[in-house]
């Protein structure tokens, strides 16, 4: 397998992003954004669940802030977090082939990367449940830049991290507002909306559904 960019220019690694891409948890993030919401009465919530996909924590409270003066975020995010726990008591649920593709790359030699909003607190214990975390050779989160996605920042560290900071890399991500963070970038982005096959011991794995934005 051999991937390159619109330029011919080889691909060297691949970025990640992690909620709807490798772990299928967007849709329980949904159910407890939702349930926390019910139970201390904050309206809107869909629209909020929109607006907020592929925040990091500290935009979403200044998103919260500005649409809820009288709701405090704190005690409702510790809520949200909690409920979430308890859905994925029994397991971190993964996109289907997520682990063969990263395997896949990896012992075809690409440096894979994560760029993902969650606090690295979370998205490492999601990690290391799922049996992913070693796999990456960088590892960026959502509280280790000022400006979270859609800005390139986060895309720019996890490249730096995995040691191709010229960005000759994929880039993977399940929202548009998150691929639009890599638009201004040297990178292919992919998206989690339709389907590619990486071939792995001579079958095709059907992963990640994606599409390629310049």
């Amino acid at each position: 397998m051999e991937m390159t960019v619109r330029e011919g220019t080889p691909v060297r690694g691949v970025i990640f992003d992690k909620d709807g891409t490798l772990h299928d948890t967007e849709r329980v993030f949904r159910r407890a954004w939702l349930a926390a919401g019910e139970e201390i009465n904050v309206p809107d919530m869909e629209d909020t669940i929109l607006h907020c996909t592929g925040m990091n924590l500290h935009d979403i409270g200044l998103y919260w802030a500005q649409k809820y003066p009288d709701i405090p975020f704190e005690p409702y995010i510790r809520l949200r977090n909690r409920i979430f726990d308890q859905l994925v008591a029994e397991g971190i649920p993964l996109r289907p082939g997520a682990m063969e593709v990263l395997h896949t790359l990896r012992a075809r030699g690409y440096r894979l990367g994560l760029a993902t909003s969650t606090n690295r607190t979370e998205a490492t214990d999601h990690l290391r449940r799922t049996g992913m975390l070693e796999l990456f050779d960088g590892l960026a989160f959502g509280d280790m830049v000022r400006d979270g996605k859609p800005a390139p920042d986060i895309y720019l560290l996890a490249a730096r991290l995995i040691g191709l900071p010229g960005l000759r890399t994929h880039s993977t991500a399940s929202a548009p507002s998150i691929t639009r963070g890599c638009a201004p970038l040297w990178c292919r982005i992919l998206s989690a909306r339709r389907r590619i096959s990486v071939r792995s011991c001579g079958r095709s794995v059907r992963a990640l559904r994606i599409f390629r934005i310049y």
